[in-house]
């Protein structure tokens, strides 16, 4: 609970809310198993997992 309360800061300097990037992460997980199509080349992904790059 203390990490989503701070904040990140990334190599330009620019500080970001930890609960955003929380927030961002769970909303791109995979509901359900299937292949994710948001790349260059589809990725198959189980329910839970998130496609980055």
């Amino acid at each position: 609970m203390r990490w989503l309360c701070g904040t990140t800061t990334d190599d330009n300097g620019r500080e970001t809310g930890n609960f955003t990037l929380f927030g961002d992460l769970l909303a791109k997980m995979a509901l359900t198993d299937g292949a994710a199509k948001g790349f260059h080349r589809p990725l198959m992904l189980s329910a839970g997992q998130a496609q980055y790059s």
